[in-house]
């Protein structure tokens, strides 16, 4: 897939693309501060199931075991894989480090004390990709805050789960490297996904059945890359206005930008986000960045290849908040585990989702 990776560039950099809001103190840490989808898809509008936002169905402590566990799942709790001294340095509630491919890479960890002090499970995992925020210029700050997003739920009752959100590498010029990849085993983030995902599994115990990701604008699009080329490992996404560039609509202008082919997958479910008509970024009179339209055409092209897609609408313009909380988040990773590939909310949107969100169906053979 061949897109304009130069003038890409030159959109980020003029419009930002943030990452969330808040503070915490992370510990140690790096240096410095851091048109409609067409017919293809059958569409259920949101209806309430009477669940309250604030509660999540029970999912034991005890039992982690996924009830559709596959001969990739990690290996039995009782017989863990070895765990490298810097993993076994990694602690909750900071910033960690870990070397993957000779490059130190940081992220920040939550995780519930079961998780922490108790046996080897079976752990959820999330992965939260934050916004543009300039990194490779030392504009960091808005990365280092982003998992404020789902920090605050990783011990809920309901779905307690891990969570890491990674920072860019200070290299890339969208923060992640998102623009020409062969290959995920050639992306520095994918091979960080791989490398932090088999760390915490050793270290934890992580449910292969569900392993999940989410970001926003350029995160979003980091969250897409990998189910492009990690689709078979993850559960289910969730993108805040974001993007496939391998989806040939999704036309970013006459330079080149470089996908590979869409890889396996067990046909992850994806919640997509738009913000309407101000949901873009400009890059002057060089370019614009419509994520509401290229939201719009990741729609059926996701239906196509086998994916239940679950819309959300807003009118806010270029940003992932527009709920009083995230809990929504972590009730559509609980519902849609790895290989459950029709959506249980073709019977009913729970009534904790926001307002103006539409299930599209995948396309049936």
């Amino acid at each position: 897939m061949r897109r304009s990776w130069r003038v890409l560039v030159a959109g980020w950099l003029v419009g930002g693309c943030g990452g969330g809001q808040g503070g915490t103190d992370l510990g140690p840490g790096p240096d410095g501060a851091g048109e409609d989808p067409g017919p293809a898809a059958e569409v259920v509008v949101a209806e309430t199931a009477g669940e309250d936002p604030a509660v999540l169905d029970d999912w034991p402590v005890e039992d982690r075991t996924s009830e559709t566990a596959t001969d990739e799942a990690p290996a039995d709790p009782g017989s863990p894989p070895a765990v490298t001294t810097e993993c076994a340095a990694i602690e909750a509630g900071r910033m960690n480090s870990l070397t993957v491919d000779g490059t130190r890479r940081w992220f920040y960890f939550s995780a519930p004390e079961d998780a922490v002090r108790g046996p080897r499970g079976r752990w959820p995992l999330v992965f939260l990709w934050h916004g543009f925020s300039g990194a490779a210029m030392d504009g960091d700050t808005a990365a280092i805050s982003f998992q404020s997003l789902l920090s605050a739920y990783v011990g809920n009752d309901g779905f307690p789960f891990l969570l890491v959100t990674p920072l860019a590498d200070g290299i890339a010029l969208l923060d992640w490297n998102i623009l020409d990849i062969a290959s995920g085993d050639d992306s520095p983030d994918v091979r960080l996904f791989d490398e932090v995902l088999a760390c915490l599994d050793a270290r934890f115990g992580v449910d292969p059945d569900h392993v999940h990701s989410a970001g926003f604008s350029a995160g979003a699009i980091m969250t897409d890359l990998l189910g492009v080329t990690r689709g078979d490992r993850l559960a289910s996404l969730i993108s805040w206005s974001g993007a496939y560039l391998s989806n040939e609509a999704n036309d970013t202008g006459a330079f080149d930008v470089f996908w590979p082919d869409v890889g396996p997958s067990r046909g992850y479910a994806q919640l997509v986000t738009r913000g309407g008509p101000n949901d873009v970024w400009r890059a002057s009179m060089m370019f614009t960045a419509d994520f509401d339209q290229w939201t719009r055409n990741d729609i059926p092209w996701l239906n196509a290849r086998g994916h239940e897609v679950l819309e959300c609408v807003h009118d806010r313009g270029h940003i992932p908040i527009f709920t009083d909380d995230f809990l929504y988040a972590v009730r559509f990773f609980q519902d849609h585990p790895r290989g459950v590939t029709d959506s249980p909310y073709a019977d009913g949107i729970p009534a904790s989702f926001p307002p103006d969100c539409l299930l599209h169906r995948k396309a049936v053979p």
